[in-house]
């Protein structure tokens, strides 16, 4: 197989007819719309470079480090010590927990420093959170990251290439091939929830019916259309419009945005979304714009909840489908001055959207007691770590301590923690 097959078998149903970049990426959708439009220009996550024209089809990212700049998806420092530290250590009450942090974290700063990965000969495969679980689970594809990497290492002189988002329950024979066959440092990435929403005792649990009685009492749905779209027998979309036309009494509706709306709706989305995580959570989180979230439109189902009357937006959520077995939503925010439980609303609705589409949810971090009290479980999600055969023993470093610490700590502790 030639190694542009073998990239584009990657990136999941592609055809031989897929050699120019503006052709169709995944799921009869255009990604190179979301990379040329969106990450650079409209994203603002850092100064992105993108190599040899998506050669292969496959998108790559490189970066200049800029630690003033939205950094988290396009470096290694922020990603392992400043994202830490904003979401972790800064939330910990403990005086010693935390300054036992803060020195793990002042460590693995040195040897970001030593090994020198701050710079332009690291890049990133799948590195603008269009989707996590984005991989077929093939032996192939790692192989195909392999020979992109060997094209990268000769025609760009990059000597660290990074695969994101793989996991031992949507990815279990790339991870083993990625790590065996192409010969890559598995590092973690972090702990991520996953859904299965073909499980239907998910919507036996306490929580998932108190969740269900809220979106019912917002959108005016009755229980039995509620039922209907657990068991599958409607979709949750079909019964959402039926709502916004029928239930005029209803103090909330959901709306599914196609991207020809006024400025000001997505003028509030960047506004909730900004506050949320960018404010609130972390400076390091990609700061998404007005802009982006028209373009993604396009690629990505984007829905939000407002007031009937008002029209007021009180939060919206994103909704990734790139193919395969799991759906994701990389993005969403909310009011959180307003009293409606919107993020209750919201995540509901996007298990709801799985389940009408018979996929998995990846429910990404965070949150994750909230998560697996209505049936997520916890899934270690790492990095595969592709180096140059003649990258020098101090730039390994780095790499090779994460290996062993995953190896020899990560795995056991998280083991014990029943996570997968």
């Amino acid at each position: 197989m030639s190694t542009s097959r073998l990239i584009t078998a990657a990136l999941g149903g592609l055809e031989d007819k897929t050699q120019d970049s503006d052709r169709l990426f995944f799921n009869n959708e255009k990604a190179s719309l979301f990379y040329k439009n969106c990450a650079n220009e409209v994203a603002n996550v850092g100064k992105l470079k993108f190599l040899a024209s998506f050669k292969g089809e496959i998108p790559i990212t490189s970066y200049t480090y800029d630690r003033k700049s939205s950094t988290y998806v396009t470096t290694t420092e922020s990603h392992y010590a400043d994202y830490a530290w904003d979401e972790v250590v800064f939330h910990i009450r403990n005086p010693f927990v935390r300054a036992v942090c803060w020195c793990a974290i002042g460590f693995l700063r040195f040897l970001c420093w030593i090994s020198d990965v701050n710079n332009d000969n690291v890049c990133f495969f799948n590195n603008s959170l269009i989707s996590t679980n984005l991989y077929r689970d093939e032996k192939d594809v790692a192989e195909g990251y392999k020979a992109a990497f060997s094209e990268l290492e000769r025609d760009h002189g990059k000597k660290v290439c990074i695969v994101r988002c793989l996991d031992r329950i949507g990815t279990p024979e790339l991870l083993n091939a990625i790590s065996t066959d192409a010969n890559a440092v598995l590092v973690p990435s972090r702990v991520v929830n996953q859904l299965d929403t073909f499980d239907d005792s998910i919507w036996q649990r306490s929580n998932s019916k108190k969740d269900s009685i809220t979106l019912e009492r917002h959108i005016g749905a009755t229980r039995e259309e509620m039922r209907s779209v657990q068991m599958g027998e409607v979709t949750i979309k079909s019964l959402v419009e039926k709502c916004e036309v029928d239930r005029t009494k209803s103090s909330h509706t959901l709306r599914y945005l196609r991207g020809d709306e006024s400025d000001d709706v997505y003028n509030r989305l960047e506004e909730v979304y900004t506050r949320l995580y960018l404010t609130k959570y972390s400076k390091h989180n990609p700061a998404y714009s007005a802009k982006f979230f028209r373009e993604v439109t396009k690629i990505w189902v984007v829905v939000i909840l407002e007031q009937r009357q008002s029209r007021v937006i009180e939060g919206f959520m994103c909704f990734s489908d790139p193919g395969g077995p799991f759906v994701s939503c990389p993005a969403l925010g909310y009011d959180m001055d307003s009293s409606t439980p919107s993020y209750i609303i919201l995540q509901f609705w996007a298990i709801l959207e799985a389940r009408s589409r018979r996929k998995r949810l990846n429910m990404s971090g965070g949150v994750s007691a909230y998560k697996q009290m209505r049936g997520a479980v916890p899934v270690l999600e790492y990095s595969g770590v592709l180096l140059a055969k003649d990258l020098s023993v101090r730039r390994r470093l780095f790499w090779r301590f994460l290996g062993v610490l995953t190896k020899y700590v990560i795995r056991p502790i998280v083991g014990r923690k029943n996570i997968r």
